[in-house]
């Protein structure tokens, strides 16, 4: 494990959320912090954690505020575990939604990131580097029966169907979709460009999709239904997730996103 690189000098915990800003480090650090980032305690995952993801990162810290101090300074970091018995401190790069997909660990908390304009009234994932607001319909009960009911729910919810997505924002969806509870495939808010036949796919407010950038993503053979899917889901398995064209009419879950500001 790493150790914690010099003292901290003031903490503040309130409410359950830990505010990096709130807190100040010695200067001799070098370190820098950016106001208005701040970590929620998730508590569907008291006395859990996830240790099946191979991107967490290890390290010491012992009080949570340091722990949540050493995510603010990494630039990819979205979400901790902490568990104050042993100061284990474990950096994910993901936020996880399924306490299911978590084991036993006595004394552990869960901090995912929460920023002004994606706060937590609803289920929603905020991924750091991709600045990206997500909301993920998986629930059985609720899945609807064709995309524009998705789009529907999203717009009544203030967000749309995910679109415009770079890779950093694919990215940023496949590291939720990774645990083993998110098998799943999600209307997103891509469609293909009429005539029948025609393989172009553009995003729901007119923007062309970067066919370079997104080509890695598509399932091999895909896009290929032409006329009759003209509507896109992310299909979840593990090791592989892909883009692929599905009918418009046919039920899948979905992922909403907030627009930034």
């Amino acid at each position: 494990m790493a150790t914690w690189p010099g003292s901290l000098l003031n903490a503040a915990v309130v409410t359950g959320i830990v505010c990096y800003y709130c807190v100040t480090y010695s200067a001799a650090n070098g370190i820098s912090t950016t106001p208005g980032l701040s970590f929620l305690r998730d508590s569907s995952f008291d006395n859990r954690k996830v240790t099946s993801d191979p991107d967490g990162l290890d390290l010491d810290a012992t009080t949570v505020a340091k722990c949540a101090y050493l995510c603010s300074a990494t630039a990819w970091c979205t979400s901790f575990f902490y568990t104050q018995s042993s100061g284990a401190c474990t950096l994910h790069v993901t936020a996880f939604i399924a306490p299911s997909d978590a084991s036993d660990s006595v004394g552990t908390r869960y901090y995912t990131t929460v920023v002004d304009w994606c706060r937590p009234q609803l289920v929603r994932v905020y991924n750091r580097q991709a600045e990206m607001c997500m909301y993920f319909e998986t629930d059985l009960a609720k899945i609807v029966p064709t995309w524009q009911t998705a789009d529907s729910r999203c717009v009544d919810m203030g967000m749309r169907l995910a679109s415009n997505i770079t890779p950093l924002k694919m990215d940023a969806i496949l590291n939720v979709t990774k645990t083993p509870t998110m098998v799943t495939s999600l209307f997103i808010g891509l469609l293909r460009i009429p005539p029948a036949g025609n393989n172009e796919m553009q995003w729901m407010d007119g923007e062309p999709m970067d066919v370079a950038a997104m080509e890695p993503y598509w399932e091999p053979g895909q896009p290929n239904g032409g006329s009759s899917q003209l509507c896109v889901v992310i299909e979840t398995h593990p090791g592989k997730n892909f883009l692929v064209d599905v009918g418009c009419n046919v039920a899948h879950e979905f992922v909403c996103e907030v627009l930034k500001p």
